[in-house]
């Protein structure tokens, strides 16, 4: 990892105008922001820069560990748990924090064997919750601290993007900052012009009564994404209405008999759905509109321990 002595070098999960990237954003302003493909990428490198003593004291990471709607983060939540003594301390620390990561009543999270693939199953009836159990672990992460302010809360709010030239009316959103209240839209809103909906698979419990009430899996087609914005990205490249062949013109969007011709449409947060140019046709359209929240951990290493391999 590349050192600067003047800034910290924090690594998150990208792409950019992610809500990890709205969390870099927030906590480091003006610091050096790394991209990474893929958690354990993150806890890897971050590891690795311990044997620095110089990148150790720049060298920061900041992780998505639970959200008010959909608990906790359970691929993140495990490799937390391999850091340190390898026995859950850091999990104990960031409770201390105000990170409410404890495993639910009904679920215990288990690292599968060999592949490390992280999954959830559920207990029998009355069974008591578990602690975190790790059935196999690749690679631990003796260095990886917990470092001020050690967690932050990110307020999530969800919006309901199109193309520009997609025919359906805009919402109107208050200048300058995330909008206030109910789902806000101007006028009725012709839903039988959207076929697809892109989002993170997150993103769907968060909006379930929305989505219930006027996009269900049943009357357009939802496609996941790794982000949000790679959501938006999409959405900004769509500039016709899609059929199942092809791309056709607002002027051609009858079709033929039983073909079904419309627009795709992304929920992603505002500062995606800006940054693309999209237009905006709901505004808050999560559950939770007072709380949602997704709380991150900020982490770093300490120098000195030695690690696995030496």
């Amino acid at each position: 990892m590349t050192t600067d002595p003047l800034k910290k070098h924090i690594l998150y999960l990208g792409p950019n105008l992610s809500f990890s990237h709205a969390a870099v954003q927030a906590v480091f302003p003006g610091q050096h922001h790394t991209q990474c493909s893929d958690f354990p990428q993150i806890f890897s490198r971050l590891q690795h820069a311990s044997q620095d003593a110089d990148a150790s004291a720049h060298s920061y990471a900041i992780v998505p560990v639970c959200n008010s709607t959909n608990g906790p983060v359970i691929p993140v939540v495990a490799l937390l748990r391999q850091c340190g003594d390898g026995n859950g301390s850091l999990l104990s620390e960031l409770a201390e924090h105000g990170a409410d990561i404890g495993v639910q009543s009904q679920a215990i999270i288990v690292v599968e064997a060999q592949t490390s693939v992280v999954g959830q199953q559920a207990l029998p009836s009355g069974t008591q919750a578990t602690s975190l159990t790790t059935v196999s672990k690749s690679e631990t992460y003796l260095n990886i601290i917990l470092r001020p302010p050690y967690t932050y809360h990110l307020p999530v709010h969800h919006y309901l993007y199109v193309h520009p030239d997609c025919p359906v009316s805009a919402a109107t959103l208050k200048a300058g900052g995330d909008d206030e209240g109910s789902p806000s839209t101007t006028t009725a809103i012709d839903y039988t012009l959207l076929t697809t909906l892109h989002t993170h698979p997150q993103v769907w419990t968060q909006c379930s009564t929305f989505l219930r009430t006027h996009l269900s899996a049943s009357s357009v087609t939802h496609v996941d994404h790794n982000s949000t914005s790679e959501a938006a990205s999409l959405v900004a490249r769509t500039t016709h209405a899609q059929s199942l062949t092809g791309t056709v013109s607002r002027s051609e969007m009858s079709g033929p008999a039983g073909e079904r011709l419309g627009w795709p449409a992304a929920i992603c947060s505002r500062q995606a759905g800006e940054a693309y140019g999209l237009k905006c046709v709901a505004a808050h359209i999560e559950d939770d509109r007072e709380g949602n929240r997704t709380t991150f951990a900020v982490l770093g290493v300490e120098p000195g321990k030695p690690t696995e391999e030496g």
